[in-house]
């Protein structure tokens, strides 16, 4: 799957990156559940030195591959932490 970070004022991250996968074999016609985790630690930057997850809303998608994510499509929203 592949995350959109919330508006990046710098524009120094991709405007999408991979953020899980999981590898599922299905022949033609056939169809399969699949779970992919997603942890906040996923969205995670490096920013001042140190890992951070910005508040935000995060637009998702999973498919075969980055041009081809539109098997599943929604959003995340992450509340900035207390």
């Amino acid at each position: 799957c592949y995350a959109r970070d919330p508006v990046d004022e710098r524009r120094v991250r991709p405007w999408q990156r991979l953020v899980g996968f999981a590898r599922v074999d299905v022949r033609a016609g056939e169809s399969a559940a699949v779970r992919v985790p997603l942890d906040a630690d996923a969205l995670a930057v490096r920013s001042d030195g140190a890992w951070r997850v910005r508040p935000g809303e995060y637009a998702v998608a999973c498919g075969a591959s980055s041009a081809d994510a539109r098997a599943l499509m929604g959003t995340l929203v992450l509340a900035a932490s207390r």
